[in-house]
């Protein structure tokens, strides 16, 4: 009887150190920031200095073997992906409402009369350009893309906020 109340014991003490072992494993880090300041080469900041003459604070990030650039140019967020030659390969301006073209606008407003334009975003790479905007549209987020001057619907997801 003695030896089972024992062994009884022994089991429950063999758990309990084996649990507190366990646990003892899991140490929780300070979130770790990384930063990191590339040297980017004259060819690439001289394209961007001559093609964003009134970019505010530009912020330069190693992509693969490229250089993005995050900056702030008429009140918009922008991005700019260059080469390491210094040829551009895109940039995208991201805005609202305030930022498209009167006829985009009217596009849109005439697809979606009562619409709410929730972003519009401006993609340039090569010689196209294609604007992709979020609609708020009655119980609908709807995302389209207008690009030569052609509207075209994307996705529709509900709205499950919507009244």
């Amino acid at each position: 009887m003695k030896t089972k109340k024992f062994y009884k014991v022994g089991i429950l003490l063999i758990c309990m150190l084996t649990a507190r072992v366990s646990f003892a494993q899991i140490i929780e880090l300070p979130p770790v920031i990384i930063t990191a300041k590339s040297v980017v080469s004259t060819k690439v900041t001289d394209a961007f200095k001559s093609k964003f003459k009134d970019a505010v604070a530009p912020r330069w990030y190693v992509l693969d073997k490229n250089y993005l650039v995050k900056f702030i140019m008429e009140d918009q967020k922008n991005s700019a992906l260059y080469g390491k030659d210094g040829k551009l390969i895109y940039h995208l301006a991201y805005g609202g409402e305030k930022n498209l073209p009167k006829d985009y606008l009217d596009m849109v407003n005439n697809a979606y009369p009562g619409c709410k334009i929730v972003t519009a975003v401006r993609a340039e790479q090569n010689k196209r350009t294609v604007w992709l905007i979020n609609v708020e549209y009655k119980k609908y987020y709807v995302l389209t893309k207008i690009e030569s001057d052609e509207l075209e619907e994307i996705s529709r997801t509900t709205n499950v906020t919507a009244k």
